[in-house]
């Protein structure tokens, strides 16, 4: 256990003497902060609410190091606590509609506009200009799991907090990148078991090797893409225009152009992907996208049906002559 982990538990262990008598039988956790998982904090949690307070415990520690002794130090968590507990609102709905508490926690999960489209209703989203994708609004509810619960935010808020679209829209998309910064990764690493980060300028280096652009956590990283200057960053970084694979809502494949890719064939690699191996709410797509990092513009690679028809009968037929 290390000197940060055993005042942790001497934290844990010893607030609720600091607390009034109310919060006696209050259940004490030391848990992550919401998505930086190497922050940790302390939740109070009393009568099992779904809102609760969490208190970022590693300021007090660095006090602790620097000698002001733990008295004062309990002080101050309790201090903080009990402050942060008579602002706090006391409800989901209530929370989801103080727009001071929420706005940090507002966060976007790309999905197939199709496949979403029961499912959107009241809910609040915007459609992706060129693509068959959507951007839904989601609020993370910090319940001190590993998983995030993500809240889906209806379109009545908007009003509520009377807020433009489009403001709302660039502020969950910031919070989306600060909380959950994209991750490149080789496919075949991944594959292996191994997981070393790339920089832009690592990839495309061997002929029509993949890679995945998902986010640190690996849970709604498709979002990725949508993040301000990331495509143009890896195309740049890269010195490369990529075709983009939507493989699911977790994360995209990156190839890149070099000239010989056969459109219908990643397009039928796509297809099968989503039918062979994913849940309907896990599709992103079933086109490809194409990225031109001169004109700095993600589009649709229009491929014909005849094309990929051609493309399945000469698998079929490679395969016929395989079993032979």
């Amino acid at each position: 256990m290390t000197d940060y982990e055993k005042f942790q538990d001497l934290i844990k262990n010893g607030i609720l003497v600091y607390l009034p008598n109310e919060y006696q039988t209050a259940l004490v956790e030391i848990i992550p902060m919401r998505y930086k998982q190497e922050e940790i904090g302390l939740k109070i949690n009393k009568d099992a609410k779904k809102i609760f307070t969490v208190v970022p415990l590693e300021s007090y520690y660095r006090k602790f190091q620097k000698g002001v002794p733990l008295q004062i130090i309990f002080n101050q968590i309790a201090d903080e606590f009990l402050e942060a507990e008579q602002i706090a609102p006391q409800t989901i709905e209530e929370y989801l509609q103080t727009f001071s508490f929420i706005k940090d926690r507002i966060y976007l999960r790309l999905a197939n506009k199709e496949i979403s489209q029961e499912s959107l209703g009241g809910c609040l989203h915007k459609e992706i200009e060129g693509t068959d994708m959507v951007a839904i609004f989601y609020a993370n509810i910090n319940t001190g799991s590993q998983k995030p619960v993500m809240i889906p935010l209806l379109n009545k808020l908007i009003d509520i907090w009377n807020l433009d679209l489009e403001f709302l829209y660039e502020l969950a998309l910031r919070n989306t990148a600060q909380q959950m910064p994209a991750r490149i990764f080789r496919l075949d690493d991944i594959c292996f078991g191994v997981e070393n980060a790339l920089n832009p300028e690592e990839m495309f280096q061997e002929e029509n090797e993949i890679y995945v652009l998902t986010n640190a956590s690996k849970y709604m990283g498709a979002t990725t893409i949508l993040y301000p200057g990331m495509l143009q960053f890896l195309s740049k970084g890269s010195n490369s225009n990529f075709y983009i694979l939507p493989s699911s809502i977790n994360e995209v494949l990156l190839l890149k152009d070099r000239g010989n890719m056969e459109a219908g064939e990643l397009k039928y690699v796509v297809e099968d992907m989503n039918e062979s191996f994913l849940d309907t709410k896990d599709i992103l797509s079933d086109q490809i996208y194409y990225y031109d990092g001169v004109e700095q513009k993600l589009s649709i690679v229009t491929v014909p049906e005849k094309m990929i028809k051609n493309f399945i009968s000469i698998e079929v037929e490679n395969v016929e002559e395989w079993e032979r």
